[in-house]
């Protein structure tokens, strides 16, 4: 998947730039937000907490400090991966999801759900 963020046009408010961007972001995530987590680089991060709809976490380090949780987004956990690109967002699912797809994939052999990596634009 590919979200262009080229459209926005660059103002001297780059709060309202960023709350732009952030709506097209999440606008095209929606379908993605029931059991799925969302991997950013600190750039994305940037963006998305700006929108009114961000709420923080306290920051949880996870993976040996590489990864923690920044806050969560219209029905998405958001975590920060320091080394990640800063023009992608990884879409994975949480624990439950995976154990839910893994049980239907055993009882009635349904395609495991994958990951899905979005490029970003700008």
């Amino acid at each position: 998947m590919i979200i262009d963020l080229s459209s926005v046009l660059e103002k001297d408010d780059y709060i309202t730039n960023y709350k732009t961007k952030s709506k097209i972001i999440m606008d095209k995530l929606i379908g993605y937000d029931n059991g799925y987590i969302l991997i950013i680089s600190i750039n994305i991060l940037n963006i998305l907490e700006m929108d009114d709809r961000f709420s923080h976490a306290e920051y949880e380090t996870l993976l040996s400090g590489d990864v923690f949780k920044a806050g969560d987004i219209c029905g998405f956990e958001l975590y920060v991966d320091k080394f990640m690109n800063r023009d992608e967002i990884l879409i994975t699912y949480n624990k439950e999801k995976m154990r839910d797809n893994k049980i239907d994939y055993l009882l009635s052999d349904e395609s495991l759900i994958k990951e899905k990596r979005v490029k970003i634009i700008s």
